[in-house]
C-alpha cells in the first residue's frame, strides 16, 4: 500500500518544498502520451511538464538560451506558471492541491547530477535540490515539473530506508527518461524584409480572400479541401502583406486538418514533401509545427522531416526528390535553429547544371545533365540556397539567376512547357528581385494578365466586378474570361495562377513571408467613374502595413495599373479602393496542388 507521510510536520514538508519546489512524480507507463521536443545541442533548456500521475502525459518543449532562473526557463517556453510566495500552486492552470487535497504538489526533476540548477550533466532525472527561483540556468540543461499526489517520492529521495515500506518504488523515476526526450527545433521568426506587395498584389489577394472565404477558409479541389493550394493561399496572404486574419482563418484549418494532407506516421519516406510545405506554411503563420495536432496527440513534423534526410543529403525514399520539392526543405528547416543540414545543401548544388558549354549552365531541372532545365525550380533553388546562407556570388546562385533571368521574353514573361506564363513568372520575378529591371518588366506581364476596371471597360466584357484583381495563367485564358466570364472551372484556374503570380507583384522573398506586420484587412475593388473627366486618381490613406497590431481595415494600397507605372486613362472607368477586414493568395506546380 501507498505510505503516506502523515508523520512528518507539516512545517518540515514545507521547508523540503521552498527548496525543492518539485515536480509530481508518477509511475512509468508504457505508450506514454509525450508531446513536443526538447532541444537540440546548444540550442536552450529543455524544460518538461508532466500534468499526469504514471508519466502519461508529458508536454516537452525548449527554452532558447540560457536563462535567469528555472521559472523563466519554463515561462520561456510558454508555460503559464502561476507562482503564490514562492511556491508553484499551478502550471497552465493545474493545481495539484486542488485535484489531490493538501498532500498534492509539483516536484522539480533535473538533469543535473548534483540536483542544483547549475552543475555537470547528467544522464538522468535528479529531484532537484533547489526551487525554481534558483539559476542561473544554462543552455543544455533539463527541468522536469511533475505531478505529484503525495510526499512519498520527496522523502525517499531526502530519507535513506524510506523507499523499503513504499509498495512500488518505481513511481519515484520520472518519465519519459531523459534519453528518452524526442530532440526538436526552435523556430526562430523570419528576418524582416523591406519588399512590400504591390497594389496589384492588394488585389489578387483581396479576390483569393473572397474565394477562401466562400469555402470555409480553405481551397477546395473539388469538393474536398486542396490543402496544397491552401498553403499556396497562405504564401500570397505573407507576400502581398495585406490580410493577416484571413492567412490565420486558413492556417488554423491546415493546423487542424490531421493527416488528411499529410498522411499518417508511417507515410513519412513518401509523404515528406508535404510535411515540408505544410511546416512551412505553419511557420509563416507563426504555428508550431513540432506540435501539430493529429488524432491521439500531435507530431513533431520537423523531427518527421529530419528524420527521413538520407546520407547524400536528399530527402524521402529514392525517387522522391527532386529539384522543386528539395527546396521546401530547406526552406522549412533554415527557420529552425538547427538550421539546414549541410548535407541537404550540397545535395542541392550537385544537381545543377555546371557544363559551360550548355545553353542551360546554372539552371536547376528535372536532370542534373542540362538537359530538362526549368524555370519554376530554379528559382525555388535560388531561394532555397539563399535561406541556407550561401553566398549570392557563389557558382550555384550566381549562375542560375543569370539563367533565370536570360529566360525571359520581350513581354516580361517565363515560360514552363513552352507557354509564358503568370506561375512561372511569379516565381522567377521572386527569385530575381535584386535585378530591378527584370524584376518590373515580370510584374508587368503579370498585371497584363489582371482583371483590372480597363477590363471590365472593355467592350462587352463578361467579366464581373467580383471578378477584380484574379490574374490568369496566360493570354489565352484571359481573353477567354472576357468573353466568356469566370465560370466555376475558369475561375479554379485563376485561383492556381493567382496565388502563383502574387509572388512576382513585389512581395518578399520565400525566406522572409512571415504574417507578423501585415495589415489584418484587405483592400475591397471597386470602380467608379470620375465626377470630372479632368479628376485623378487618389491615393487613399490608411494604416501602417508594418502594423501588425492594428485592427483597422486595410486602406493603404492604390489602385492596380495592371502592371502599368501610367494612370488609367480617364476615358476608362478609374478604379477605387474601398477597406474592409477580412481575407486573402499562393504557389503553383501540380505536384505540390495535389
Amino acid at each position: 500500500m501507498k505510505i503516506l507521510s502523515k508523520a512528518v510536520p507539516i512545517a518540515a514538508a514545507l521547508s523540503v518544498s521552498l527548496l525543492g519546489l518539485l515536480a509530481p512524480l508518477s509511475a512509468r507507463a508504457d505508450g506514454a502520451d509525450v508531446t513536443g521536443a526538447a532541444c537540440q545541442p546548444g540550442q536552450g533548456v529543455t524544460v518538461v511538464v508532466d500534468y499526469s500521475l504514471d508519466g502519461t502525459k508529458a508536454d516537452v518543449r525548449c527554452a532558447p538560451g540560457a536563462s535567469g532562473t528555472v521559472l523563466d526557463a519554463f515561462q520561456k517556453a510558454g508555460f503559464v506558471v502561476t507562482d503564490a510566495s514562492g511556491f508553484v500552486t499551478a502550471i497552465d492552470g493545474i493545481d495539484p492541491a486542488v485535484l489531490y487535497g493538501w498532500q498534492g504538489w509539483w516536484a522539480l526533476y533535473t538533469s543535473t547530477t548534483s540536483g542544483t540548477a547549475s552543475g555537470l550533466p547528467g544522464d538522468a532525472w535528479r529531484m532537484a535540490q533547489v526551487g525554481a527561483m534558483d539559476g542561473p540556468v544554462s543552455t543544455d540543461q533539463a527541468y522536469l515539473f511533475r505531478v505529484f499526489d503525495s510526499w512519498d517520492c520527496m522523502l525517499a529521495d531526502s530519507m535513506p530506508g524510506y523507499t523499503d515500506a513504499m509498495d512500488d518504488p518505481s513511481v519515484c523515476v520520472p518519465t519519459p527518461a531523459l534519453s528518452d526526450l524526442p530532440r526538436g527545433d526552435v523556430m526562430i521568426p523570419a528576418p524582416p524584409s523591406a519588399a512590400q506587395g504591390s497594389p496589384d498584389a492588394g488585389w489578387a489577394a483581396a479576390w483569393i480572400a473572397s474565394q477562401l472565404a466562400a469555402t470555409g477558409d480553405v481551397a477546395l479541389g473539388g469538393a474536398s479541401p486542396d490543402w496544397g493550394l491552401t498553403l499556396d493561399a497562405i504564401f500570397a496572404l505573407a507576400s502581398s502583406g495585406v490580410g493577416a486574419d484571413q492567412l490565420m482563418a486558413t492556417a488554423q484549418k491546415v493546423y487542424a486538418s490531421g493527416t488528411a494532407y499529410i498522411g499518417p506516421q508511417a507515410d513519412v519516406s513518401t509523404a515528406w514533401a508535404k510535411i515540408a510545405k505544410t511546416v512551412l506554411g505553419l511557420e509563416v503563420a507563426g504555428l508550431d509545427p513540432a506540435a501539430f495536432p493529429v488524432e491521439g496527440g500531435t507530431r513533431n513534423l520537423l523531427a518527421d522531416l529530419r528524420s527521413v534526410m538520407n546520407a547524400d543529403g536528399s530527402f524521402g525514399r529514392s525517387g522522391t526528390d527532386s529539384v522543386f520539392s528539395h527546396p521546401l526543405a530547406m526552406l522549412a528547416l533554415a527557420r529552425t535553429s538547427g538550421g539546414v543540414p549541410a548535407q541537404a545543401t550540397a545535395w542541392m548544388t550537385r544537381q545543377q547544371c555546371t557544363d559551360p558549354s550548355s545553353a542551360n549552365q546554372g539552371s536547376y531541372g528535372w536532370s542534373p545533365d542540362c538537359s530538362a532545365p526549368d524555370v519554376d525550380s530554379t528559382a525555388m533553388v535560388v531561394q532555397a540556397l539563399r535561406s541556407a546562407s550561401v553566398p549570392a556570388d557563389d557558382p550555384a546562385i550566381a549562375t542560375s539567376e543569370q539563367w533565370l533571368a536570360s529566360q525571359q521574353d520581350a513581354t516580361g514573361g517565363f515560360s514552363s512547357f513552352g507557354v509564358a506564363n503568370a506561375n512561372s513568372t511569379g516565381l522567377a520575378a521572386q527569385a530575381l528581385q535584386t535585378n530591378t529591371e527584370a524584376a518590373a518588366d515580370a510584374a508587368g506581364f503579370i498585371g497584363a494578365l489582371q482583371v483590372t476596371c480597363e477590363a471590365l471597360g472593355t467592350g462587352d466584357a463578361s467579366v464581373a466586378p467580383t471578378d477584380l484583381g484574379a490574374i490568369a495563367y496566360d493570354r489565352a485564358g484571359f481573353d477567354s474570361a472576357l468573353t466568356d466570364g469566370l465560370q466555376p472551372g475558369t475561375a479554379a484556374q485563376f485561383l492556381r495562377a493567382s496565388v502563383q503570380a502574387v509572388l512576382g507583384l513585389g512581395g518578399p522573398q520565400f525566406a522572409s513571408l512571415s504574417v507578423t506586420g501585415m495589415d489584418r484587412g484587405l483592400p475591397v475593388p471597386a470602380c467608379e467613374a470620375p465626377e470630372d473627366p479632368s479628376e485623378k486618381p487618389t491615393t487613399p490613406s490608411g494604416t501602417d502595413p508594418t502594423d501588425d497590431t492594428s485592427s483597422a481595415p486595410s486602406a493603404a494600397i492604390t489602385a492596380p495599373t495592371g502592371g502599368s507605372v501610367a494612370a488609367p486613362s480617364s476615358a476608362m472607368p478609374m478604379c477605387a479602393v474601398i477597406s474592409t477586414l477580412g481575407g486573402v493568395v499562393l504557389l503553383r506546380r501540380w505536384a505540390l496542388h495535389q
